[in-house]
């Protein structure tokens, strides 16, 4: 009559375990490392261009301040037309102070609203925009980059 001790059971048992144990972490590695080399890298893309509208205000407008720039624009840069289909401007932006990082900018424009770029819009012209939820922002706080005041207004709004 053939017997078995304890501890001949307990030493066969912890064996089958840690053969069990060497297979479960082996085939996780194996798992994880197949996944990980078949997902492919996701392309860059360049980010889409934002669009913003600019319709015609008629407003008396006070003087621009750096503080309500700063607290009211959602969305400014500095860009150049390279563009103009009807209503439609489209700047590359040369820089942003803040928002979103675009490359390109699309304004149209409504009516009398060439006035808020600070008259007549013509490509190569260079422009500081500002914007709040999609809208060009007027009075003095959106133009061409050679207007009196307003590269020192977008320097004490945007920087620091």
């Amino acid at each position: 009559m053939a017997s078995t001790s304890p501890t001949t059971s307990r030493h066969y048992w912890r064996g089958v375990a840690a053969a069990a144990a060497v297979l479960v972490v082996a085939a996780g590695g194996w798992l994880f490392g197949s996944h990980q080399a078949v997902q492919p890298q996701a392309p860059s893309v360049p980010a889409a261009a934002i669009q913003l509208t600019a319709g015609s205000q008629l407003a008396k407008c006070r003087p621009p301040e750096a503080g309500i720039l700063a607290g009211g624009a959602d969305f400014a840069f500095a860009g150049t037309v390279v563009k103009i289909d009807g209503p439609e401007v489209t700047l590359s932006v040369t820089s942003v102070f803040r928002g979103s990082k675009a490359e390109q900018v699309q304004i149209t424009l409504d009516g009398s609203s060439e006035s808020l770029m600070g008259g007549t819009v013509a490509v190569g012209g260079n422009y500081l925009i500002a914007s709040d939820k999609g809208a060009l922002v007027g009075c003095g706080y959106s133009g061409t980059s050679d207007t009196p005041g307003l590269a020192e207004l977008y320097q004490q709004a945007f920087s620091g």
